[in-house]
C-alpha cells in the first residue's frame, strides 16, 4: 500500500467515525427530547424503559455522552410504546421535527379547543391515550339520551403543521363547505371502525393511531333531526397521495388560514 493510500484510508476511516460519533449523539437527543416533550410525558428513564420492554440500562447508555448503539429492535419498541409510527423519528432529522410539530399542533387544538364554546369539552379531552371502549361508549350513550338521531365520526389529520380538509361538491348537502374527513356512524359499529372506515373512504389514508379524543357539535342534519359529530386526533401510516371519492378538492391547511368550513370546525381549529 502506497503512503497516499494509507493517508486517504486513515482519513475515510476518520470521517467514518465522526459520522458514527455524531449519529449517537442525534440519537441522545432525539431520547431526551422524547422523554421530556412527549405529549404524555415527562418520562423518567425508568418509566419509559419500562413502557417499551427494554432495559433502563440499554435507555441510559444511548443517552450518555459517548452513546451507545441502539438496535433496530429497541427503537422499534421505543417507538411504538409512544405510539410513534413512523420508527425514522430516531433517525432521520426531517421525520423527527415532523412529528414534533404535529404533536406541538395537537397540544395547541387542545388548548383553544377548551377555551371554543362551539365545542363541547368532556373527560377524554384531557386524555392523550386512544380512548377506552368504555369511554366511547358512553359518548354513544349520552347522545342517545340526549336525542341525538344520527352519529358522525371524523378524523383530525394533521402533517408538518397543517390539517387535512376536503371540500364538499356543489350539488352535495352543505356543497362547497370544507370539512374534516368524515362520516356517518353505521348500526352496529363503533365510533372508531366508522373514523378509519370514513378516512379511508374519502382520502385514501390509513389510520395508524387515534391519539386523542378531541370532543363533539350537534348540527341539523340533511334529513332532519340532530346529527352529533364525534372528532379525533389521529396519525395516518402515510400523508399521501390523499384519493378523493365523495369530495371535489383537498389541501393541508394551516389553522391560522383556514377556507370556508362550519363555525364549528373554525370553532375546534382556531379557538
Amino acid at each position: 500500500m502506497s503512503h497516499h493510500q494509507g493517508v486517504h484510508g486513515a482519513m475515510a476511516a476518520d470521517s467514518l467515525d465522526a459520522q458514527v460519533r455524531a449519529a449517537r449523539t442525534a440519537l441522545a437527543a432525539r431520547l431526551r427530547y422524547v422523554r421530556h416533550h412527549h405529549p404524555e410525558g415527562p418520562f423518567t428513564l425508568a418509566k419509559l424503559a419500562e413502557r417499551a420492554g427494554v432495559s433502563k440500562r440499554t435507555l441510559a447508555s444511548a443517552e450518555s455522552a459517548d452513546g451507545t448503539n441502539l438496535t433496530m429492535g429497541t427503537l422499534v419498541k421505543v417507538a411504538h410504546s409512544l405510539g410513534i409510527q413512523r420508527c425514522a423519528y430516531f433517525l432521520d432529522e426531517e421525520v423527527f421535527a415532523q412529528v414534533n410539530a404535529e404533536w406541538e399542533t395537537l397540544e395547541e387544538l387542545r388548548r383553544r379547543q377548551v377555551r371554543g364554546p362551539a365545542l363541547r369539552t368532556a373527560e377524554g379531552l384531557r386524555s392523550r391515550a386512544t380512548p377506552s371502549p368504555d369511554f366511547l361508549a358512553g359518548l354513544v350513550g349520552e347522545a342517545q339520551r340526549d336525542g341525538v338521531t344520527g352519529l358522525v365520526a371524523a378524523a383530525v389529520v394533521i402533517s408538518a403543521g397543517r390539517v387535512l380538509l376536503l371540500r364538499r361538491r356543489p350539488g352535495d348537502f352543505m356543497g362547497g363547505l370544507w370539512e374534516l374527513p368524515s362520516g356517518k356512524v353505521e348500526d352496529s359499529e363503533t365510533l372508531l371502525a366508522a373514523l378509519r372506515r370514513e378516512t379511508a373512504e374519502e382520502t385514501g389514508l390509513t389510520i395508524g393511531a387515534v391519539n386523542r379524543y378531541l370532543g363533539h357539535f350537534d348540527y341539523a342534519g340533511s334529513r332532519g333531526g340532530t346529527t352529533r359529530q364525534f372528532t379525533f386526533a389521529v396519525t395516518v401510516e402515510k400523508s399521501e397521495p390523499v384519493v378523493l371519492t365523495e369530495h371535489d378538492a383537498w389541501q393541508w391547511a394551516r389553522p391560522a388560514d383556514l377556507p370556508p368550513v362550519s363555525e364549528a370546525v373554525r370553532g375546534l381549529l382556531t379557538r
